[in-house]
């Protein structure tokens, strides 16, 4: 069974300080108890003066000494209940109501794992050729399994083994070997940080992106340090333990100097605040004697010693101050390797290469022409086709529909079919496949308590900084509460337009805005249509426009403005995308593409009509018929 965390924080805050009074009573605390100042001793050292404090702000008590915390849900399973009778009891005293059946019971519900202890000899030895001695080992509990491999013990703050981590105590055969790093069986392993009971929330928190980086700190005399549990590229270890690390007024990041590792660090500078981070860059003048640069601080213990390990530990790099860049310093921008979002429209792709990351794209076109349709497409689909979580904000369409448009594009034309020309029927057992595919990785904003550009704001930099959400769709700009009178409204949207691209830059996240243009009698959508655009349109880093084909333009008829179709062969596609501005490479191209109803899929050809999203397993083929007649009805699109 699993419990929704948000249900639990709520009951530990209504049970609140009362947690305190009986841990107090269980352990026996009455005589060394303040009332007023909730403190005691600290029942798990020898504390002549009241350190283990009990803080509401996270509903626990905390031992200022020894760095222990512990909470009500901790006191229950220390009186020998299961983590479901802890929460059910805990339920049951703030009478919040949650069905606790027994399904599921067994194959969810947490196993505290067992702690290997067998002969560490080859651990020993292992280790000790990277430099990490006995002592270290003894100190971060580092043990051996049967076989001679690693056991890395993984504590939570409270000092409780929550998970076993094992590495081969050899070196890694690719050929041979299935995995360098496993868990331990039936025991769930939580984001945790290796060697986070030992920590001192006083002193300066060193985060190393391995184990092994871990124990070479501490080898070198800083014992302040933990690791990441599944590397630079997993980043959940910051939402999972973020109330943990706000404790912290320094944080200082050790990752590998790869590109990945620099990459990761980059990112989670922001996330954990520019303010209290800083890094560790090792010196390319840092080499082994192949003169190959260092990559970690096991390297750099192992070829340069403990006192330079502690050199690079006592002198960290600050973040430079924000608006200030010296220009000799700024990377490199090369399109084709920056990090971005493929649009799946490979003939858009091939000309704008891809939306970069840090950047605000504006979405327009007339209503009823598809533009929220091809930015779902885009910005919520194809991102999470390509491993990114999206944050929404959707001021027209409800949630329910808003899904149901998702799903629509996500399931495939082959999923669903078409009852009275048009309502849609999903293929349940494959619908049911998508649904937990996307599960937590399309969060859509609730505007019906707060549609402030304020709220949305700071609901989109704690998304950024504490789940690491990577792109956010805005639709549209004129269902957001500006916080002004019509009067001011064209100044407002400036300054909001201007805080989306700082807020893009800072956390190199990827912002897309849909904007409605101005009512022109024009067939087509220019730049210049688009409502505020001397705000907005200048600001932006690329501008897209999305047009359905009229009858006339398909003809070659055009006598508006739009003067560059006149003449031409008549036009089969049913719509376009055209690029009204590209700050990124100045290529403005016009990509005409075919619409499909069933599906709400914009596609050029029939590999995308048909593309299979990665829930989708089907081996097969993919079809390459089009059984689209390329004549779409205005009436049946006209929700687009």
């Amino acid at each position: 069974m699993l419990i929704p965390k948000e249900k639990i924080d709520k009951a530990k805050e209504l049970y609140g300080d009362r947690a305190m009074a009986d841990i107090v009573a269980y352990f026996g605390l009455e005589g060394s108890y303040n009332e007023t100042s909730k403190s005691c001793s600290c029942p798990w050292h020898k504390d002549k003066t009241p350190s283990f404090i009990w803080n509401p702000k996270n509903n626990s008590a905390h031992c200022f000494s020894c760095g222990r915390n512990y909470g009500i849900i901790d006191l229950y399973l220390a009186q020998g209940m299961s983590y479901l009778e802890a929460v059910e009891k805990l339920f049951k005293q703030v009478d919040i109501e949650y069905n606790f059946s027994n399904k599921g019971v067994q194959d969810f519900s947490y196993r505290y794992p067992k702690r290997e202890h067998s002969d560490r000899t080859n651990v020993e030895k292992y280790l000790g050729l990277r430099g990490i001695s006995t002592k270290t080992l003894d100190y971060a509990d580092v043990q051996s399994d049967i076989h001679g491999n690693v056991a890395f013990h993984y504590y939570n703050s409270n000092d409780t083994l929550m998970t076993v981590k094992y590495r081969l105590g050899r070196k890694f055969n690719k050929e041979k070997d299935h995995s360098k790093c496993w868990s331990q069986k039936d025991s769930d392993f939580a984001p945790l940080l290796f060697n986070m009971n030992r920590i001192d929330p006083a002193k300066p928190l060193l985060v190393v992106e391995g184990e092994v980086d871990c124990l070479s700190a501490i080898e070198a005399g800083y014992s302040n340090a933990v690791s990441i549990p599944n590397g630079c590229a997993n980043s959940q270890w910051i939402q999972y333990n973020w109330e943990w690390l706000e404790q912290f007024d320094k944080i200082i990041l050790w990752f590998d100097s790869d590109a990945a590792g620099i990459k990761a660090r980059n990112d989670v500078l922001y996330r954990l605040g520019t303010w209290r981070t800083y890094y560790i860059e090792i010196n390319p003048e840092d080499t082994t004697p192949n003169g190959a640069r260092l990559k970690d601080a096991n390297e750099v213990l192992y070829f340069k010693g403990k006192d330079r390990v502690l050199q690079y530990i006592n002198k960290p790099l600050e973040i430079p101050v924000e608006n200030v860049l010296d220009l000799s310093k700024a990377e490199d921008f090369d399109i084709e390797h920056a990090e971005g979002l493929y649009t799946g429209i490979k003939e858009l792709d091939d000309k704008i290469y891809k939306l970069t990351f840090g950047t605000l794209n504006i979405i327009t076109g007339k209503s009823g022409e598809g533009k929220s349709v091809f930015v779902n497409q885009v910005a919520i689909c194809q991102a999470v086709q390509q491993g990114y979580d999206v944050f929404v904000f959707s001021g027209e369409l409800p949630a329910p529909i808003l899904r149901n448009w998702v799903e629509t594009n996500m399931i495939g034309r082959d999923n669903i079919t078409m009852k009275d020309g048009h309502v849609r029927v999903f293929n349940s057992e494959k619908r049911k496949l998508m649904q937990n595919w996307y599960s937590g990785k399309i969060l859509v904003y609730d505007n019906d308590r707060d549609s402030t550009s304020t709220a949305i704001l700071n609901k989109m930099e704690e998304l950024a900084r504490k789940c690491g959400t990577k792109v956010f769709l805005i639709d549209n700009l004129m269902m957001i509460d500006l916080e002004c009178n019509e009067e001011g409204r064209l100044q407002a949207e400036k300054e909001f337009v201007n805080k989306l691209i700082f807020f893009a830059k800072k956390y190199n996240v990827l912002v897309f805005l849909v904007a409605h243009p101005r009512k022109t009698g024009e067939i087509r959508v220019t730049k210049e249509d688009i409502a505020g655009s001397g705000n907005i349109v200048n600001l932006a880093h690329m501008v897209f426009s999305v047009h359905r084909y009229t009858d006339k333009e398909k003809e070659g008829e055009t006598n508006t403005r739009n003067q560059y179709l006149k003449g031409k062969e008549p036009i089969q596609e049913d719509s376009c995308v055209e690029v009204l501005k590209n700050r990124i490479t100045g290529i403005l191209p016009l990509v005409k593409l075919y619409f499909d109803y069933p599906s709400y899929r914009f596609y050029k050809t029939p590999s995308e009509l048909w593309f299979r999203y990665g829930w989708n397993k089907d081996t097969s083929p993919i079809r390459t018929d089009d059984p689209n007649p390329h004549q779409v009805v205005a009436e049946e699109v006209s929700p687009l």
